[in-house]
């Protein structure tokens, strides 16, 4: 899994969304829970790459459409709107990029906890019919 963090210094996640030159790329394995930077990328819309606000929005998303995760200082509600139909959980945290991803990792493990517990609970269920 991918996750973007709204970054100006590639060290801390505290940009907005739409005003971040960059977005770090880090992919967490899901398997052991490593994780490793993958890459920068720009966000030229921060840049006035783009001449109205929807285009501008859009070239964030296309900078970030293959990450599972966004994190950002802030994110307006139109950009929510638009990254979750496509997959893209939103995070509104501020904090040193490795410190941010390790608490993701540790909430990663605790869900994968709860699932096992419910599939656990599940087939106790069925066992006492």
């Amino acid at each position: 899994m991918r996750i973007a963090f709204a970054t100006g210094d590639g060290r801390v996640a505290d940009q907005h969304f739409g005003q971040t030159p960059s977005f770090d790329i880090v992919e967490v394995n899901t398997d052991d829970y490593t994780w490793a930077y993958i890459e920068t990328r720009a966000n030229s819309a921060a840049h006035g790459g783009e001449s109205d606000k929807h285009g501008q929005v859009e070239t964030g998303i296309a900078a970030i459409v293959d990450c599972d995760v966004v994190i950002a200082a802030r994110v307006g509600v139109h950009v929510q709107r638009l990254l979750t139909p496509r997959g893209i959980q939103v995070l509104e945290q501020t904090g040193v990029i490795s410190d941010l991803t390790e608490r993701y990792i540790l909430y990663l493990k605790r869900q994968r906890q709860l699932a096992q517990r419910r599939g656990a609970d599940a087939e106790n269920l069925k066992g006492d019919k």
